[in-house]
């Protein structure tokens, strides 16, 4: 898949900033909360608001005098009207087809069933989650046992904008304490010229005949992921690995 989209380079933007940030507050913990583990007040469609408890920890190869990079994430809720709690887990391996590696935009409930709107990042997402009709999203339901992906075009039309936090680039909650509020997710998002993009604010649905950027699904050579048609890689990697 191609990366000269503007969206793309967004989006690689604002997760390296996402990463950087999060990888040198590891032991202060997000926000300043002293912990990787916080709550943020989400304002559904309808109105009403509901209590997300976030978290994150953190692994694998980094740079010496830096912090290992946020590995993991996971989100919960208690699914309004009961007393069910529903969880979303994910690993966040670059390298790894495996590795859900998904930015989280929004979690929304319609007529009892919960959704998850996200952007894929990396060039392995395509391996994970498909050829994807708008890949700047993969939207994920709730069936009552498992999150299964969906088609952007089967997300319910009265979901139309991001209501958790994104990304906290430049906008640091050091003396914050208790529940991230609705609002304040909001200025962190909106944030002027330093905000999130707005496509990962405001969900966008292009037309059936909109063009599709190229999709490639990369493959393994001796341990290298590549083009499945990239010669050249090949030989470089061929002069390294007889």
């Amino acid at each position: 898949m191609k990366t000269n989209q503007p969206w793309q380079k967004k989006i690689t933007t604002l997760v390296l900033l996402l990463m950087l940030e999060i990888s040198t507050s590891a032991h202060a913990g997000l926000f300043g909360f002293g912990d990787d583990k916080w709550k943020e007040e989400a304002l559904l469609h309808d109105g009403s608001t509901m209590i997300v408890s976030r978290s994150q920890s953190y692994g694998g190869g980094h740079e010496i005098g830096q912090s290992p990079p946020m590995n993991k994430a996971s989100i919960s809720f208690t699914l309004p009207g009961t007393h069910r709690t529903i969880s979303w887990n994910e690993t966040l391996y670059p390298n790894d087809p495996n590795s859900e590696n998904l930015i989280l935009l929004a979690v929304d409930i319609v007529d009892g069933t919960p959704f998850l709107i996200t952007s894929p990042v990396g060039r392995m997402t395509t391996n994970k989650w498909g050829c994807l009709y708008d890949q700047r999203y993969v939207v994920l339901k709730y069936d009552g046992k498992a999150w299964n992906q969906i088609p952007m075009s089967e997300l319910p039309l009265e979901i139309t904008k991001s209501n958790v936090i994104i990304s906290t680039q430049g906008q640091m909650l050091g003396s914050h304490s208790g529940v991230v509020t609705a609002k304040e997710i909001r200025a962190l998002n909106s944030g002027g010229g330093s905000g999130s993009p707005e496509f990962l604010t405001t969900f966008e649905r292009k037309p059936p005949d909109q063009p599709q950027p190229p999709c490639v699904k990369l493959i393994n050579y001796k341990g290298e992921w590549i083009r499945p048609n990239d010669d050249l890689a090949r030989k470089m990697i061929d002069s390294v690995k007889k």
